[in-house]
């Protein structure tokens, strides 16, 4: 089992918006939350990632407590949140947008060829041809989107929470 979240609740300004939710996810499983709007899905899935506290609940990953106060924790326990808001920088290319984070976790820049390398060959399992070297603020919200799950995919996330960007990976 990846993830498990017991009893979540969230409350926002004494407002509830998730109550007493379960959800679990297991290892290699494409698990889809669907609800009509403001139903609390997207809460329920901050919660995860350090977006949003819950007030009271449990959260377990890989049958640990899982307490992280913000994305940056989340994402060096392999757990990465994609939203139709992008999280790249505009005047970055896609290969310098994917290992960014792991960079500056590392504290050291790789160097461009190992770089080019590496996003290359991520890239190749999504769909679009997506160039390491085209600059993101040229893509299109749905190439944005897969270079953020590449991203994820180059650092081992075992756990990629898409939220609300369906409709922009549905693009032809």
């Amino acid at each position: 089992e990846v993830l498990r979240m017991e009893h979540i609740t969230t409350v926002i300004d004494e407002v509830p918006i998730v109550k007493n939710a379960r959800f679990n996810v297991f290892d290699r499983e494409i698990v889809g939350l669907i609800g009509i709007n403001n139903s609390g899905k997207t809460a329920l899935l901050q919660s995860v990632t350090g977006h949003l506290p819950c007030s009271s609940g449990r959260i377990l990953y890989r049958d640990q407590p899982l307490a992280v106060s913000d994305p940056s924790q989340a994402r060096q326990k392999g757990i990465y949140y994609i939203s139709s808001r992008s999280g790249l920088i505009e005047n970055f290319t896609v290969a310098e947008n994917m290992f960014l984070i792991k960079e500056a976790k590392a504290s050291f820049l790789l160097r461009r060829k190992v770089q080019t390398k590496r996003a290359k060959a991520v890239l190749e399992i999504f769909p679009g041809g997506i160039a390491h070297d085209a600059l993101v603020r040229t893509l299109t919200n749905r190439k944005r989107i897969l270079v953020e799950m590449a991203r994820a995919v180059s650092h081992n996330a075992s756990l990629i929470i898409l939220d609300g960007v369906m409709d922009e990976l549905a693009e032809a």
